[in-house]
């Protein structure tokens, strides 16, 4: 999984002892909203405020990329009120790393995002295996990226807790080859070239 400029979800499955990329479009799987709790009655404020800028319901990959950072951060200054007009995601980054409400919920919604998209495509695929962080935007964000709070969303699936504690994270840290290695890899066996 990797939050780039959009949000990357593909399984690495061993088939026939060989490991093989099953690519997928899961950024673009609909936002969960989760009611519950003060804090998800806020996230579920936060899409509906979505909704009303961009007319739709929004997905992972429009909380949890470098343009939905920016989705995420408009929808949330609208919902108090404030207009914002044009910013940039490295603009929230400098913004939340000074404190910014606003920049901090951002990226909170923009973690959140992150862990529960990695968890249901580990449910739905069962990749007990590991779950593999890539993305050119992670580098980028350093410390905002919190690990915590992935971790602790991650994990927080009631019928698997215990399993999903046990499944291995690994960060890839060349933000250069991440996704694109992989996509080349697919295209190069698509075509034949093994």
């Amino acid at each position: 999984i990797g939050p780039g400029t959009g949000l990357g979800i593909a399984t690495l499955a061993n088939l026939d002892f060989k490991f093989r990329a099953l690519p997928g479009e899961g950024g673009h799987a609909d936002f969960p909203v989760i009611f519950g709790t003060p804090d998800t009655t806020r996230e579920a404020l936060i899409a509906q405020s979505f909704a009303g800028e961009y007319g739709r319901h929004p997905t992972y990959e429009d909380f949890c990329s470098g343009n939905g950072l920016v989705k995420a951060f408009i929808s949330i200054a609208k919902l108090d009120g404030c207009m914002v007009t044009e910013i940039k995601p490295e603009d929230i980054t400098d913004l939340a790393l000074k404190e910014d409400k606003y920049a901090l919920e951002a990226f909170r919604i923009f973690n959140k995002t992150f862990a529960r998209a990695a968890k249901n495509n580990a449910l739905t695929d069962w990749t007990l295996g590991g779950i593999f962080i890539t993305g050119g935007i992670i580098p980028q964000i350093g410390k905002l990226f919190d690990k915590d709070l992935i971790i602790n969303e991650f994990t927080n699936q009631a019928a698997y807790r215990k399993t999903f504690e046990q499944i291995p994270v690994a960060q890839y840290d060349n933000a250069n080859l991440s996704g694109l290695y992989g996509a080349a890899n697919y295209a190069r066996r698509e075509i034949g070239f093994e």
